[in-house]
């Protein structure tokens, strides 16, 4: 069992006998990953078709689980390169800032992201 963000930050645990193999080019998504995507019909939302909105989302509104299986599925390197490629546009501003510090994003990146014009609108809008 998790214990917070601290082990979700550390080196990859080992991953639940139910979850499937890294090796997969089509993994199934597991429970706490597919929950995320209640409006769409079951098995709408594939790993291999969708794999950039997975991430975005469950980076978003995942818990520990879907985010270490997001990260063990992709890995750092492609997480960054989503979060980099949409600027964030999706996580509040605390959320990005926490991802910033996990997969190690320049703080001046970062910080022009939550200064763009247009942003405010995303920052003020209600959950």
């Amino acid at each position: 069992m998790l214990g917070g963000p601290a082990d979700c930050i550390s080196q990859p645990m080992p991953m639940p006998a139910d979850w499937t193999s890294v090796e997969e080019s089509n993994p199934q998504l597991p429970p706490s990953v597919s929950r995320l995507f209640w409006e769409y019909q079951a098995g709408a939302v594939s790993w291999q078709d969708h794999r950039d909105f997975i991430v975005e989302r469950v980076l978003a509104r995942g818990d520990w689980d879907a985010i270490r299986w997001v990260r063990a599925h992709a890995g750092d390197a492609v997480v960054r390169q989503i979060v980099t490629r949409t600027r964030g546009r999706w996580l509040s501003r605390a959320q990005l800032r926490f991802w910033q510090l996990v997969l190690d994003l320049p703080d001046d990146e970062v910080a022009a992201w939550l200064g763009a014009r247009g942003r405010e609108i995303w920052d003020r809008r209600s959950a």
